[in-house]
């Protein structure tokens, strides 16, 4: 497909774009999706713009490759939502975003920058497995259950800004010199972090600071967090 420009489009039965290249710029900018929105294994050759989209049902994004700018900001996710084993070789934008059930990001690779400033889960947030090469920031975002990222990898310094009720980094790999997750959370207390961590890195959680060794010596567990995502199973 050479292009597509779908802004202000309203698709009322299921869009199915599964394994399609789109060759030119794709926008949907502010497009309204009243059923499932299926883009799985979809080649987005240049940039693909989803700002200010509603999905209303289900939208899936698992194993498609972005190759220039992926734009969602202030997209509305109202139900499943699924970037699993995503690549984004460019920038990614979810500023704004709002994910009103779990954001599944299992998986993906973020190559460019990333920016989820201002994004609200309003289930999980799922970034197990996800591989983040640039990005030197994540946030500020508000995950009203678990914020997962279990056997993550960050290559470059990263500062973790989430509010969340949980966080979950069991096995991640911090690769870089140091790596900070101050917790905005009102009672840190409140919030369960359970950690196993890999280096070689330096880890600052609020005023406190934590080495890591690169044989995996793993940082003390505050409190387990198994159970405090509402039973879902990446929490496990």
């Amino acid at each position: 497909m050479a292009g597509a420009w779908f802004d202000r489009a309203t698709f009322q039965s299921d869009a199915l774009f599964d394994e399609v290249i789109f060759q030119g710029e794709a926008r949907f900018t502010r497009a309204t999706f009243h059923r499932n929105a299926s883009f799985l294994g979809a080649n987005f050759e240049r940039d693909v713009g989803f700002r200010g989209v509603t999905f209303q049902r289900g939208a899936g994004f698992g194993e498609a490759t972005f190759h220039g700018e992926a734009e969602f900001g202030e997209a509305e996710f109202q139900g499943w939502t699924g970037f699993g084993s995503a690549t984004f070789q460019g920038g990614t934008v979810f500023a704004g975003a709002t994910f009103k059930g779990d954001a599944g990001f299992s998986g993906a690779t973020f190559y460019g920058v990333t920016f989820f400033d201002r994004a609200i889960v309003q289930r999980n947030a799922r970034f197990k497995g996800a591989r983040f090469q640039r990005a030197r920031q994540l946030g500020p975002m508000l995950v009203h259950r678990a914020l997962i990222l279990d056997e993550a990898v960050f290559r470059e310094h990263i500062q973790i800004e989430v509010s969340a009720a949980a966080v979950c980094c069991r096995q991640a790999r911090f690769l870089a010199a140091e790596a900070s997750l101050p917790p905005p959370w009102a009672d840190a207390a409140r919030a369960p972090i359970s950690l196993e961590l890999y280096g070689p890195a330096r880890l600052r959680i609020g005023g406190l600071r934590f080495a890591v060794s690169p044989n995996g010596a793993g940082v003390p567990i505050a409190q387990n967090c198994q159970g405090n995502a509402h039973g879902h199973p990446e929490a496990r």
